[in-house]
């Protein structure tokens, strides 16, 4: 039976012609046939009406070390200035997330010690809702409390989660 196989493959794969006209390989028609009944569905699915989305992000960073020109200043004022810092820095971050992704409905925020072992400092689920809500408030501590971003406050310096 090679023979029989060698000719349907012949048969399959060289163009024919009928009445002077190329009549395309049984291969080009299956692949057209099947392409139009793709783009069908295609269509009916794109056709549905979206009837509601919503966008989350899951943002974590490590915190910035304490500057270096700040190195030689007592490590209270170190701890201090690293927290007054931090606190800005996410807050500023988060406004401009919200700002660059129009989409965004909720941001998931997890902000990480300078150093590997040093634990969750920040974290939390914001909102566009209590983005908005919080608009007006000039302190970066207070507006992430109201953002609802939870963190350890002690005589000024930021304490891992537990």
């Amino acid at each position: 039976m090679p023979g029989s196989s060698d000719n349907s493959d012949r048969i399959r794969s060289q163009p024919t012609f009928l009445h002077g006209r190329l009549v395309a390989t049984i291969g080009d028609w299956m692949r057209t046939h099947a392409r139009r009944r793709l783009e069908r569905r295609i269509a009916r699915v794109v056709a549905r009406p979206i009837v509601g989305a919503s966008m989350q992000f899951h943002v974590e960073w490590h915190a910035a070390g304490v500057h270096p020109w700040d190195e030689d200043i007592p490590a209270e004022r170190q701890a201090h200035l690293f927290t007054a810092r931090l606190l800005d820095d996410t807050v500023v971050r988060i406004h401009r997330m919200f700002t660059e992704f129009t989409e965004l409905d909720s941001l998931h925020v997890r902000v990480l010690a300078p150093t590997p072992d040093g634990g969750t400092l920040l974290k939390g689920t914001i909102s566009r809702a209590a983005l908005q809500a919080c608009q007006g408030c000039r302190s970066a501590a207070m507006s992430l409390k109201l953002l609802g971003v939870d963190y350890r406050l002690r005589d000024g310096r930021l304490e891992p989660l537990a």
